[in-house]
């Protein structure tokens, strides 16, 4: 505990630097998906056919509301031609959807 100049105050947690962690989870190394110890040893993450990089081109559509979301999106088979495309990973509202925060 650090004391401020005031006599006997103690400092709130979001002033502490001692303060590094309140109910967070504890850290861990990222789960990897290797085929094979000789890829580990590598740390060849996308060498393994485990691993699905989901970067690229995204069909995206905006909407205003929950209320708003066309019915059935998730499904297979669904058409989104009329959708446009983002980049993934991406901000949304840097590629001219909504009001960047």
């Amino acid at each position: 505990m650090r004391i401020d100049s005031s006599p006997f105050r103690r400092l709130a947690d979001w002033e502490n630097p001692a303060v590094l962690e309140i109910n967070r989870e504890v850290s861990h190394a990222p789960w990897r998906a290797f085929e094979t110890v000789e890829q580990a040893l590598r740390g060849e993450r996308t060498a393994s056919s485990n691993v699905l990089a989901l970067d690229g081109l995204w069909s995206f559509k905006w909407v205003s509301s929950p209320a708003a979301v066309p019915a059935g999106f998730w499904e297979a088979g669904f058409e989104a031609a009329d959708w446009t495309s983002i980049q993934v990973p991406g901000c949304w509202e840097t590629q001219g959807f909504g009001e960047p925060v």
